[in-house]
């Protein structure tokens, strides 16, 4: 009767390896509490985005109508655009775009912190999110309150504010406060299939904290980490009850004619066939464990293609429609339109057309 670990073994020691060496970089890919670099954006925009991130920065409303800190208006949403373009990319569209729309639109200063005006604008261009605020000028500082609007979702999916102190030099303190936004426009970033497949086979789980699915990621965690160690155990046990057997030597006695007997060999038979049951009990336990755990390491590949946020879904969704869109603007409202190549502002009718292609 015999048995061997030696496949066993081969096939765990790469699994360990992959495991140590993965871990690391997990660790640094949700730092940030899911972030995506300019790889990862890349990534997805091949994987199905078909044209990169857009995104609007908005003028700031200056709510006290200060004339002495009306540079703040543009300079706030240029600073949260300079911390945010060193980490992600996207492309930016421009000034004079969105201007001929609020233009066309008649918008008050009011409307630039309007979120029903604001979506009307990302709607009408298109843009995938708008980064929009206010400030007010106070005794004790600058008050500025910051949004980031997904248009996909008509949801504000990062806000932050704070408080400025007067003074000569405020740069400084505006660069961290935008450095604080920068960090939370991740959530525009829809990820790709591609990117949580590979991140799933490296590790189990990882692909779901990559499509923000972090429950699910624990879940998978926890189950191919409860399957590879009880795999592990069996295996052990197995070898162990294997060796038992194999060493197992019964008591003998000398013979008169000089030769070895069994003292027992009805006892000895039956401790032999107790071995050998203990080492196909493990047998199988181990077969069937390991064989789980890897259907469980397959399925978890497969849930972190297949399935989105409702935030990723609603991203692909304006994705694929936005690259066959064509979209016409007339006096601040958006329709389908037949034929154009980019906006265009044609006078006093506030007439506007714009066509989007994806290849």
């Amino acid at each position: 009767m015999r048995f061997t670990i030696s496949n066993f073994r081969s096939g765990f020691l790469p699994i360990i390896a992959l495991l140590s060496l993965s871990t690391s970089v997990l660790a640094e890919d949700l730092r940030y509490t899911g972030d995506f670099s300019k790889q990862d954006s890349t990534e997805a925009v091949r994987a199905g985005r078909g044209t990169e991130r857009q995104l609007v920065f908005l003028n700031f409303y200056n709510e006290s109508n200060s004339q002495e800190y009306q540079y703040l208006e543009s300079s706030i949403g240029d600073a949260v655009y300079n911390a945010t373009i060193r980490k992600y990319s996207y492309s930016r569209i421009d000034k004079e775009i969105w201007q001929r729309y609020v233009s066309a639109s008649r918008f008050k200063p009011a409307d630039y912190f309007d979120r029903g005006k604001i979506q009307s604008v990302g709607d009408a261009i298109p843009a995938d999110g708008i980064v929009f605020g206010k400030f007010t000028v106070t005794p004790e500082g600058i008050k500025i309150s910051a949004r980031v609007l997904s248009i996909f979702s008509h949801e504000i999916i990062a806000e932050a504010e704070t408080v400025l102190p007067l003074s000569k030099d405020i740069s400084r303190d505006l660069q961290s406060f935008s450095e604080s936004l920068a960090r939370q426009v991740a959530e525009l970033f829809v990820p790709s299939d591609r990117g949580a497949i590979w991140r799933s086979a490296l590790l189990p789980g990882w692909g779901q904290f990559y499509k923000r699915r972090p429950t699910a990621g624990k879940i998978y965690i926890g189950a191919v980490g409860t399957g590879f160690a009880f795999s592990l155990f069996s295996l052990v046990m197995w070898q162990t009850s294997y060796s038992r057997y194999r060493n197992y030597n019964p008591d003998h006695v000398v013979t008169p004619q000089g030769g070895t007997e069994l003292i027992d060999p009805a006892d000895a038979q039956a401790q032999f066939d107790r071995y050998a049951s203990q080492v196909q009990t493990w047998q199988k336990i181990t077969l069937v464990s390991i064989g789980v755990t890897f259907a469980i390491y397959l399925w978890q590949i497969v849930d972190a293609w297949i399935f989105d946020t409702r935030h990723a879904q609603l991203g692909k969704r304006f994705a694929a429609e936005r690259s066959e869109g064509i979209f016409l603007i007339l006096g601040g409202e958006t329709r389908p339109a037949t034929n154009a190549n980019e906006v265009q502002n044609h006078g006093s009718g506030h007439f506007s057309f714009g066509l989007g292609f994806s290849f």
